[in-house]
């Protein structure tokens, strides 16, 4: 409760700590969606997490594969590795698809404008005076630029979060190699954390504060579980 890094989530005065107690959530039941009850609350508490803020679907998938990976690889069970899965898009469908519906009612597609808008105008903007080589060249700028943000909100530089997080990449594996019980829970975190910068860094190109957020949460949680780790 005293932990400086969650409490700057509680005390920002928009939806992105609605949809972090809702991710949160998905982490805490993601070992539990090796059952069917588990598989359908954990496929709510993803829906609910994509209705409090869209991008919510980038650690919602990691936390899916984590959950669902070892079943689907299982050429053994044709007939019930689908099972868990599908009862969990199931339960995330019944709260999205009824929103989806809306959106493609109202405004012609399935996500409204602001973020496209967005995103397409820096784009047109920037390849207007600058060639794909040019982009290429510019893009790890950018993602360190969204890592020295972030790096801002836990007292790190950019470039050191950065490298830690990749450390974090390679310590996860490991675990989950060697099958450890935080290894799925590592791996969406680590990954979460580096796919949420990616997709803004080099497709976006726009953010907020409140954007890394969830991001927050995941580093706060991986800096708990890394500890545990060193302690074993």
């Amino acid at each position: 409760m005293l932990h400086p890094w969650p409490s700057q989530i509680a005390l920002s005065g928009v939806e992105a700590p609605l949809a972090t107690a809702a991710l949160a959530w998905c982490l805490v039941l993601q070992p539990g969606g090796r059952t069917p009850a588990g598989a359908i609350r954990l496929g709510l508490c993803m829906g609910l997490a994509c209705l409090a803020r869209t991008d919510s679907v980038l650690l919602c998938l990691l936390v899916f594969l984590g959950a669902y990976a070892p079943p689907l690889l299982n050429r053994g069970d044709n007939e019930g590795r689908w099972r868990l899965p599908g009862l969990c898009l199931a339960g995330g469908s019944v709260l999205v698809l009824p929103w989806l519906g809306w959106n493609l009612a109202v405004f012609g597609r399935i996500s409204q404008d602001s973020a496209r808008a967005l995103s397409s105008l820096r784009h047109a903007r920037y390849f207007d005076r600058n060639s794909f080589a040019d982009f290429l060249g510019s893009a790890p700028g950018w993602l360190l630029g969204w890592m020295d943000a972030l790096g801002e909100m836990v007292w790190l530089p950019g470039w050191a979060l950065l490298s830690m997080l990749l450390l974090g990449l390679a310590v996860a594996f490991s675990a989950f190699r060697h099958r450890h019980p935080a290894a799925p829970v590592l791996v969406s975190a680590v990954g979460g954390v580096l796919f949420v910068a990616a997709v803004y860094s080099f497709y976006i190109w726009y953010r907020q504060h409140w954007y890394m957020l969830s991001s927050l949460m995941l580093l706060s949680l991986l800096a708990g579980l890394l500890c545990g780790l060193a302690a074993e």
